[in-house]
């Protein structure tokens, strides 16, 4: 059983589907699917078997805008639930994960208690809003009793989850910060840098037990850059490119 592991990284996520144009153009197909934040819109999407074509054409009409909107700045500046409405029009409205073409677990972060939480039950757009929801910008997620923020924070490549919960091969997406980075112009650029300098040093133990690692080359792209949509596709696509003879 092949199970896809997709990092998060926000617009970097936009990388994914570079990959999964290859991977899948090549004839790979996954059994399973795990993934944080950015990671987790596009597995979730896989999961519900939505057609690379549409998730393309989703993903490249989005802005920061359509998102979230703002509220008064509390626990966060923007409120999330945009993003559970974008995931439902696109995967179905209600669908929980036993309604999923395939399995899917999603990273979050537990709060209050500074714990990951891995969801696979439930609403899916609910969990994935969850995933998703950088600290700081977005307004935190109560949901399953738990007060949920971006999974980035504590596995923003959930290979161990994976590894923990299934037999057979991982093939895992990474989504690596870059160092040193441009000056942030702003506080979502300023939040994500903070997460990069977070997860520096759990890169390589994120990924050891990935039978294939796939690293797109992120320099020069901010993580908030939703209008580098070709660039970063065709980063997703040069890097998987760069591993098929692993697959094989």
């Amino acid at each position: 059983m092949t199970t896809l592991v997709l990092g998060g990284g926000a617009a970097w996520g936009i990388a994914h589907l570079g990959v999964l144009d290859v991977l899948m153009t090549a004839g790979y197909r996954f059994d399973r699917v795990v993934g944080t934040s950015a990671g987790a819109i596009v597995g979730a999407m896989l999961a519900a078997d939505v057609s690379l074509d549409d998730m393309k054409e989703l993903v490249k009409s989005i802005q920061w805008s359509d998102l979230g909107h703002l509220t008064v700045p509390r626990l966060g500046f923007m409120d999330s639930s945009a993003i559970e409405t974008l995931l439902e029009e696109a995967i179905g409205k209600d669908r929980q994960f036993e309604d999923l073409a395939l399995p899917l677990q999603v990273v979050a972060t537990d709060i209050q208690r500074g714990e990951q939480w891995v969801l696979d039950q439930g609403s899916v757009a609910r969990a994935v809003r969850a995933s998703a929801s950088i600290p700081g910008v977005f307004t935190p997620v109560e949901h399953q009793g738990r007060l949920l923020v971006d999974g980035g924070l504590v596995n923003n490549l959930p290979v161990d989850v994976a590894a923990e919960s299934g037999d057979g091969p991982i093939i895992a997406v990474q989504l690596v910060y870059a160092f040193p980075h441009n000056r942030p112009e702003n506080l979502l650029e300023l939040g994500l840098l903070c997460f990069g300098v977070m997860q520096k040093s759990r890169m390589k133990s994120e990924a050891k037990a990935a039978d294939v690692l796939i690293k797109p080359d992120l320099s020069g792209i901010s993580a908030a850059d939703l209008s580098a949509y070709e660039t970063l596709l065709e980063r997703g696509r040069a890097a998987a490119r760069d591993e098929l003879d692993s697959l094989t």
